[in-house]
């Protein structure tokens, strides 16, 4: 048996003259449950179109014929091609769907080809962090699947991988999202700010302590302001309990003078003195309250009889001298 080889020169040649020709494959991608659109770019007008996974017939259109479909496609609605660009469109994919289509236009070759890769949306990722002091490393975790990839958004700007490596920086309202996603879905992790990965001291207890102290030195003050009222209200008491004693006697002794030096007659001041001696001998009824009271009436009163009695025997002559004696008397 003779086994002939094929030069490798000439393997590469038909390799290159079927790139060239256009048969090159192309990677579509589709969501399961979605429709998916195979294009086979057509630049000329169509007489006829076949469409093929692997060596079975999907869909084909020939000018004189029609329409036929085949297949996953023999399903009402399932598929839907184009007679004018050759577009074949594949509604609700399943994942059995994917594999190598090729597109045969005006039945020349070679066909175009598309490699259909069928994926499932991709899962909201997770972020976890491991932190020091000034430095953050956050990683991204999502339910992997085929053609599956990570990335970061930090204020806008997109970073590549599933870890991300933070330094502190002052600026708490940065933001870090992890991406995760494939070539036809994409899903956002919940974002983190600078101030979640690198908190300042507690503000509560901060808060807390200096309205404490606040407080405080206003409840000081009260008292101090309080303190201070009261032993000013009791001085001023005191001092107008020993003023107003003396005044009411001079008062007294003034009112009678001036009565006697206006001429009226001497038994004018005769009911003033009964008065006061009434009220001097009178019994105590308002308890010791009254006690300043009732020695000042019976001051006056004794007052008023030492200055009727001298009236009498000297009658309107020594009327200062006398003043000025009773004011010494009552300072002994």
């Amino acid at each position: 048996m003779t086994v002939t080889r094929v030069p490798r020169l000439f393997l590469l040649i038909l390799a290159e003259l079927y790139l060239t020709a256009g048969g090159t494959v192309e990677s579509i991608y589709g969501l399961i449950g979605k429709e998916v659109q195979l294009n086979p770019k057509v630049t000329g007008a169509l007489s006829s179109i076949t469409w093929k996974k692997e060596k079975d017939k999907v869909a084909e259109w020939d000018r004189s014929l029609g329409h036929d479909y085949y297949g996953r496609c023999s399903t009402e609605n399932q598929c839907e091609l184009n007679h004018s660009t050759g577009v074949l469109v594949m509604k609700g994919l399943k994942r059995e769907d994917e594999g190598l289509y090729s597109a045969e236009i005006n039945n020349k070759g070679p066909a175009k080809e598309s490699q259909l890769i069928v994926l499932e949306p991709v899962s909201k990722p997770n972020m976890t962090t491991s932190c020091s002091e000034t430095q953050c490393i956050l990683t991204c975790v999502g339910e992997e699947t085929k053609h599956t990839k990570y990335s970061w958004k930090e204020n806008g700007k997109t970073t590549p991988g599933n870890t991300l490596t933070v330094q502190k920086s002052g600026e708490q309202s940065k933001t870090y999202t992890c991406v995760f996603s494939n070539p036809k879905s994409e899903e956002h992790s919940d974002p983190l700010t600078e101030m979640d990965l690198f908190p300042g001291p507690p503000v509560g207890p901060i808060i807390g302590g200096v309205l404490g102290g606040v407080l405080f030195i206003v409840l000081v003050a009260v008292a101090v302001y309080c303190g201070l009222g009261r032993r000013g209200g009791q001085n001023k008491q005191d001092t107008d309990g020993q003023e107003n004693t003396p005044l009411q006697v001079v008062n007294a002794t003034d009112t009678q003078n001036t009565q006697n030096a206006g001429g009226q007659a001497v038994q004018e001041g005769t009911p003033l003195l009964n008065h006061n001696s009434e009220a001097a001998t009178a019994p105590d009824t308002s308890g010791p309250s009254n006690k300043g009271v009732e020695s000042a009436a019976a001051i006056d009163s004794q007052a008023n009889a030492e200055v009727h009695n001298t009236q009498m025997e000297n009658g309107l002559k020594d009327e200062q001298p006398l003043k000025r004696r009773l004011k010494t008397g009552w300072g002994d």
